[in-house]
């Protein structure tokens, strides 16, 4: 069969596939956060008037617990959401088992709305990839491209469940392309899966755009744009990504540890996520703002509106209120329980330069910001897609620059530690061929997605 014939017939199966998986993913992202919002709204209406408030998050993981000991025990052996996806990618080719998907929908905003310290980015990530293994074992059952004419092998498989999960997190991030790169450098220490850049953008576009279709684009953070850093900011920047280097094998090693603490005790496995909820809620009786994801206390560190100490607290009590949350078994995510310690990270650092010379350290905002993409650029090895994710979710491209320095210095300080113990080192060989065109496509799609972005 010619050359041209061939790719003519890979680029019209994969249409359809990024396609399918892109609406699977926006589903599965509109109903998960209407159901999440729904159970925030039920819990606050009567956690004000409630004494023993900080029991809720205990109870939310006895719930979670249960269901899971019922239905999921592999839950408790995960250490978060977004490892479970990348786990299920690179070990066994995008395969979740039927049920997963559908429980996550329920039990991650159980634990976010009675107050777990975690986040909804990660769920998705996994339902979404849930979601994608269902469509292929519908491929596979029922052969639809077969009558095309077309194949469907585990590597495809594979690809489809990383479009799921970039769709999913597109649309709650308000991130297509963030989540896209997301999608294909998470799943490796030192690699990136560029050779699958096209499908897994376009999924994520579609996923994208049916959430802000029903819930809008607005930012889910406000970060003021601001006019170019000078030299002297954008080492400080660099200073803020060794900083955050060092901080994030702390993050890494506090959460991995509480989470094999639990893992191998021999507590009831359904009691353990009750446990880790009620040692958060002694957290939350000192500092009552650790207390579910988060973005407004992120937002008020932007605005510097918190002080310094309460900052400084809150940096260790983040981290430990998370590791007991997620690291006990229940269902949620790190992502941005690890932008909130960069948060208050750059906050305390930016107050603390700004006390030297004030006239020099002026953008305290930025330099929060940096903090946020550069922690979790180490934690979870993510350099590239930090930076995209949070400029696009805040709407605000002007920081892509001194993101990605603190980033990559912030990457290189941490090492090979990581939040997620799935990851690989690198990818089986790929065909310099993919790998050159991938690169292409997304310096490309960069160039003009980032070109509009600052006219914005």
């Amino acid at each position: 069969m010619p050359m041209r014939e061939l790719v003519a017939k890979e680029v019209f199966k994969w249409t359809i596939l990024s396609v399918s998986a892109g609406l699977m993913g926006g589903f599965a992202s509109i109903i998960f956060n209407y159901i999440l919002d729904s159970l925030i709204h039920v819990v606050d209406s009567f956690r004000a008037g409630l004494s023993v408030w900080w029991l809720l998050p205990a109870l939310g993981g006895l719930a979670v617990g249960v269901i899971h000991y019922v239905l999921d025990r592999d839950a408790f052996n995960i250490p978060c959401a977004t490892d479970a996806m990348v786990e299920a990618v690179n070990f066994r080719y995008g395969k979740v088992k039927p049920i997963v998907p559908f429980l996550r929908v329920i039990t991650a905003p159980i634990t976010i709305a009675t107050g777990g310290s975690s986040g909804r980015e990660c769920p998705l990530a996994y339902i979404g990839c849930g979601w994608a293994s269902l469509l292929s074992d519908i491929i596979k059952k029922f052969e639809p491209l077969r009558k095309l004419k077309q194949s469907f092998s585990s590597l495809d498989s594979r690809t489809l469940g990383i479009c799921g999960a970039a769709a999913a997190l597109a649309g709650i991030f308000r991130a297509p392309l963030g989540a896209a790169i997301f999608g294909v450098e998470v799943l490796y220490r030192k690699d990136i899966e560029i050779n699958k850049i096209l499908p897994v953008t376009a999924s994520s576009i579609i996923g994208y755009l049916l959430f802000i279709s029903v819930y809008g684009s607005e930012p889910l953070i406000v970060l003021p744009v601001m006019e170019p850093l000078s030299i002297i900011e954008l080492g400080f920047c660099a200073l803020i990504g060794a900083i955050a280097g060092i901080m994030a094998i702390l993050w890494v090693k506090t959460f991995i540890t509480i989470h094999e603490m639990f893992k191998h005790s021999t507590i009831p496995l359904w009691v353990k996520p009750a446990l880790g909820g009620f040692l958060e809620g002694l957290i939350l009786l000192w500092l009552p703002q650790v207390w579910g994801m988060g973005y407004e206390y992120i937002q008020m560190a932007i605005q510097g509106q918190i002080l310094f100490w309460v900052m400084f607290a809150l940096i260790f009590a983040k981290m430990l209120a998370t590791a007991f949350s997620i690291g006990s078994g229940g269902a949620g995510g790190v992502l941005i329980p690890s932008m909130y310690v960069g948060a208050m990270l750059g906050g305390v650092l930016s107050m603390a330069f700004h006390s030297l010379d004030s006239s020099i350290f002026t953008h305290h905002a930025a330099y929060v910001g940096v903090a946020m993409s550069a922690l979790y650029a180490a934690a979870g090895k993510v350099p590239l897609s930090a930076a995209l994710l949070l400029s696009e979710f805040t709407h605000n491209f002007w920081l892509v620059i001194p993101m990605l320095i603190a980033n990559t210095i912030a990457y290189l300080i941490s090492g090979l530690h990581t939040i997620y113990p799935s990851q690989t080192l690198r990818r089986e060989r790929a065909p310099l061929r993919n790998t050159l065109i991938g690169l292409s496509i997304l310096l490309l799609i960069a160039l003009v997605y980032f070109y509009f972005g600052r006219a914005l």
